[in-house]
């Protein structure tokens, strides 16, 4: 058991809880390493979002995307810093002329 936990402090621990919040349960696709959760109108745009965090180079802290009703939620894997989510992301941001709110939620991790 302490090998167990040896390695769970090594790697982060979602829990479905904390993906329920993205997901209404139409599946979900794995793109450029992020899960993206779909809605029922499968809205692709999403997908260019993702693309604008590969374009500030935080990719790698991205772990999850979901968009209902206009409202983006990025879940971050890990705490970020005051600063650290570009100002693109801490307002609402415009996605082929329709205005998404933004929606930062960081995983607590256990």
């Amino acid at each position: 058991m302490k090998k167990l936990a040896v390695v769970l402090s090594s790697i982060e621990v979602f829990h479905w809880e904390d993906l329920m919040i993205l997901s209404n349960n139409y599946g979900f696709s794995y793109y450029k390493g992020i899960i993206v959760f779909w809605d029922r109108d499968y809205d692709t745009r999403i997908l260019k979002v993702i693309n604008m965090v590969e374009d500030y180079h935080e990719l790698s802290n991205l772990f999850a995307v979901g968009e209902t009703k206009a409202i983006v939620s990025l879940l971050w894997k890990k705490e970020i810093i005051p600063g650290r989510v570009p100002t693109i992301f801490s307002k609402d941001i415009d996605v082929e002329g329709d205005c998404w709110s933004v929606r930062n939620l960081i995983v607590p991790l256990q």
